[in-house]
């Protein structure tokens, strides 16, 4: 039997539930085993010359799948266990305030307009090692794509709730097989970019097309823009940017200003102003732009009500495109009192 381990340390707050999500924060193998499949799926297909087939059939026959009927039609060929000293004090509990505007705005879901979280979390700083058991069927071109699955995972991902906004991001720190190590955390940032650079590149073949799924191809592009020893403030920073570039801002005293009272840019003010000849009874001419960003889209416009029984989707309605069925404050996302 052949054993694979990785050492990880968790470098910005994990949201990632327990048995109870409010009062508790757990790492389990199987939320684990759920993010390393994506990172298969995502390293294998340039492996496999883009054959999305071929790759479901390799993910299947290593993790396990299920037939359409829901009978178990082949087992995962290796056990996952994760070691970790984590102790209650480092597990924050819901409640705690977070004053940094940017945090507060990519946690949107787990932290509330009060910018508090709604859900424990596991602290940054701590670290976990994982350990892979594998059959003895397991091929060398398995093991390979197991590695790499295990690498992109410390090198580009995260575990938890809102882990695609940089939350619960985790860094690989060495990878072991069979007692031998296999990988070594960069020591310079200089260093870090010529070992992704060489990650994709051996990946194999990249797609010139967009991928069906979440992939490496090459439209993939990895940017390194900011160095900071404190990860949770560059996370902060990423935040602040996206606030920045999506805001309208908030009248003060004939300004518009974001949270922190900066200058708002709005990029963004023709949505703005369909939203309010919308929210007057005049039908909006044309989509938001800012629907690139996905939907619903979630306005705040705190000098405008609705009376009581109005279904707010009676007054938007884009060009018959796009109606919105719901109303939800959203506390930094657009806010305006004219």
């Amino acid at each position: 039997m052949s054993v694979i381990k990785a050492r990880y340390k968790i470098v910005t707050p994990m949201f990632i539930a327990g048995a109870d999500q409010e009062d508790s924060a757990e790492l389990r193998p199987p939320s684990f085993k759920g993010v390393l499949r994506f990172w298969f799926r995502a390293t294998a297909l340039p492996y496999f010359d883009n054959k999305v087939e071929e790759v479901a059939s390799a993910e299947g026959q290593l993790f396990g799948r299920q037939s359409s009927g829901g009978v178990d039609a082949g087992k995962s060929r290796f056990s996952l266990k994760i070691d970790h000293k984590i102790r209650d004090n480092q597990i924050a509990k819901a409640g705690e305030r977070w004053d940094e505007y940017g945090l507060a705005y990519l946690g949107y879901g787990v932290i509330n307009r009060k910018e508090k979280n709604t859900r424990s979390y596991i602290k940054q700083g701590n670290t976990f090692e994982v350990t892979l058991f594998l059959k003895p069927d397991v091929s060398d071109k398995e093991k390979l794509l197991l590695r790499r699955s295990l690498i992109a995972l410390g090198l580009f991902g995260g575990l938890g709730s809102r882990s695609r906004k940089g939350f619960g991001s985790v860094n690989l720190q060495s990878i072991t097989e069979d007692d031998r190590e296999v990988w070594v955390q960069p020591g310079t940032v200089d260093e870090l970019e010529v070992r992704i650079k060489s990650f994709i590149r051996e990946l194999g073949i990249l797609s010139e097309d967009l991928p069906h799924y979440s992939a490496f191809s090459e439209h993939t592009n990895v940017s390194i823009f900011s160095r900071n020893a404190n990860s949770v403030k560059l996370l902060d920073g990423i935040g602040k940017e996206m606030i920045r570039y999506r805001s309208y801002g908030v009248d003060r005293g004939g300004k518009h200003v974001l949270p922190w009272y900066e200058p708002a840019q709005q990029n963004f003010k023709a949505d703005h102003d369909r939203l309010v000849k919308a929210i007057k009874g005049e039908k909006p001419d044309a989509l938001p732009e800012r629907v690139v960003f996905g939907l619903p889209q979630n306005y705040r416009f705190s000098s405008y009500r609705f009376s009581r029984g109005e279904k707010v989707a009676d007054r938007f309605d884009f060009a018959g495109a796009v109606k919105s069925k719901r109303h939800q404050p959203c506390g930094m996302t657009e806010k305006s009192t004219k």
